[in-house]
């Protein structure tokens, strides 16, 4: 009972409702009667809890509610914080001050020992919201230049979503921005091989466009090209060492033209940037003579 009133965050819920979140289709004859029975026990056991003589539980023509002036729940601070970070003309420090606090009040799983379908509805729904909340809050501190924050936060929207391409974006971005080219080329790889591996196909475009732009990056802002280029070599050396006419226990099979196309891709995808490495560093080598 409580856990309903809860998760519908301070809105009416009737008793028809109620009574299917708690019996189902299995409601009891009298269900309404023991509805009402609960709330009167629910009110009896939370005053001693909240100290006060008010309970939070509040009738409404129909049903009930929970106030949440009453209580102090996590989703309604985090809502409370969020609705302040997101109003215009905020200050970029401050609000990245609210959507950490906000943030940092929903980090535990919404009640992972709950079982029942439409704690599960709840639970997906609170986990979107938190994930679309940690990109607008990893996407702020990046463009107010907030770069370690930034990535912090991008790290933990690729935890809820590895296939998150604005997170990837964001940390790829950082990383450019700060000059850590070479962290940034490692990412890269690292979203590249994720994406060819589990769904056979590359990164969109706003992803892949950040990578020439590592590659080509100033030369005033040096970082360890050579080490990159052998990240490259070995990544190589692996593709062509790797027999795909066999399977994990060493028995002989065929592979399917899926596998050979995307073995195909990724080898190309390897080499093009191998060479581009490979040009990138010899150009930085001195008494290397400049191509016209």
């Amino acid at each position: 009972m409580l856990l309903a009133l809860c998760l519908h965050h301070g809105a009416g819920v009737s008793k028809t409702r109620l009574v299917e979140l708690l019996w189902g289709s299995a409601a009891p004859h009298g269900a309404t009667a023991t509805l009402e029975s609960y709330v009167s026990l629910l009110r009896h056991r939370l005053e001693p809890l909240l100290g006060t003589t008010a309970s939070p539980v509040r009738t409404m023509p129909g049903g009930y509610r929970i106030d949440l002036d009453g209580v102090d729940l996590d989703l309604a601070r985090f809502e409370r914080l969020l609705r302040l970070a997101r109003q215009p003309g905020t200050d970029a420090a401050v609000a990245l001050s609210r959507y950490a606090s906000a943030l940092s009040a929903v980090q535990a799983p919404l009640l992972p020992e709950e079982d029942a379908a439409w704690i599960g509805e709840a639970r997906e729904a609170h986990d979107s919201a938190v994930l679309r909340t940690t990109l607008e809050a990893a996407e702020l501190a990046l463009a107010a230049g907030a770069h370690g924050q930034a990535e912090r936060w991008a790290a933990q929207a690729l935890q809820r979503d590895q296939f998150s391409e604005s997170a990837w974006l964001v940390l790829l971005r950082s990383f450019e921005l700060r000059g850590q080219h070479a962290d940034g080329l490692r990412a890269y790889e690292s979203c590249r091989s994720l994406f060819a591996a589990e769904l056979g196909c590359p990164p969109g475009a706003r992803v892949r466009e950040v990578f020439p732009r590592l590659l080509g990056a100033d030369e005033h802002h040096q970082d360890d090209d050579l080490d990159e280029l052998l990240d490259a070599v070995f990544r190589l050396h692996l593709a062509l060492a790797a027999d795909p006419a066999r399977d994990d226990v060493g028995t002989p099979r065929a592979p399917g033209a899926a596998d050979a196309g995307l073995l195909t891709r990724a080898f190309e995808d390897d080499s093009s940037r191998l060479k581009q490495l490979l040009d990138h560093v010899t150009r930085q080598l001195p008494g290397t003579p400049v191509s016209a």
